[in-house]
């Protein structure tokens, strides 16, 4: 836009009224306006900051022109952004326009790391539930196991019945051993007995013999055959009872000697 259109667009050009004027009136000199001698600006500025005649509510320029005009003035948020992205007024515009794109960049990457963060926070909550599943399931199994516990619990003895178990085992072990020295003792004795019982039977069968030969003669044993058949018989008899009473004896002797029988 040339200077001249930016001239007559600031009020020179008496066809538009300025603010603070009438139609047909003449134009105030731009020295007379309170709003410029307050605000004074460098020789080398070419253009104002802002656009006395918008922010005044006194512009009848059309769209266009205004757009236009916010473009020259500095308004350049206010100009359309198609066509003021590369606009900046002043002699800085350059500089203007690489501070601009700077702060795109910084935006654009703060709404790439706000993206990244919500993904890392999707994934987090993903792994909380989870891990959440997890401790449900871990949870159930382990009231399962306490409920195991509980029930072999029950099973277990009291102190009592623990004692009572342990004495009725030394009983136990206590009767075994004494039952073992008593077989052994009893095994001894009766090999005794069995010799004394070899010798009384042929005793017995001398005798049954001697008693045959009397009968097949048909003769009287004489007084003194009867008395040796009788002594015989006798100490026969005499003998096996003292083999079982030495036996007897033996077997209670031995478990008497047993330490683990005494006190029983």
């Amino acid at each position: 836009m040339s200077r001249d259109f930016y001239q007559n667009w600031r009020g020179r050009n008496t066809s538009t009224p300025v603010f603070g004027e009438s139609a047909g009136s003449p134009a105030v000199s731009e020295s007379d306006r309170p709003h410029d001698r307050v605000r004074t600006r460098p020789k080398d500025f070419d253009h104002p900051l802002t656009c006395f005649y918008w922010a005044n509510g006194g512009c009848k320029k059309s769209a266009m022109e205004c757009h236009y005009a916010h473009w020259e003035t500095g308004y350049v948020s206010e100009a359309p952004v198609s066509n003021g992205r590369e606009s900046v007024a002043g002699k800085n515009a350059s500089r203007h326009y690489e501070v601009m794109r700077t702060q795109e960049q910084i935006l654009a990457a703060r709404e790439n790391a706000v993206k990244a963060r919500e993904e890392r926070l999707r994934e987090h909550q993903s792994d909380v539930e989870i891990q959440a599943e997890n401790n449900a399931r871990e949870k159930k199994r382990l009231l399962v196991l306490e409920e195991q516990l509980k029930e072999q619990q029950k099973l277990i003895p009291t102190a009592d019945v623990s004692e009572k178990l342990q004495r009725d085992a030394e009983d136990l072990d206590v009767d075994r051993r004494t039952l073992f020295v008593a077989i052994n003792c009893f095994d001894e004795q009766l090999h005794d007995v069995n010799a004394a019982s070899i010798k009384a039977s042929s005793d017995l069968k001398l005798i049954e013999n001697r008693l045959e030969a009397i009968a097949r003669q048909q003769i009287s044993p004489s007084p003194n055959e009867i008395a040796d058949l009788v002594e015989r018989l006798t100490n026969i008899s005499k003998a096996l009872k003292k083999q079982l009473d030495k036996a007897k004896d033996s077997i209670f002797g031995q478990l008497r000697a047993d330490p683990y029988s005494k006190g029983r």
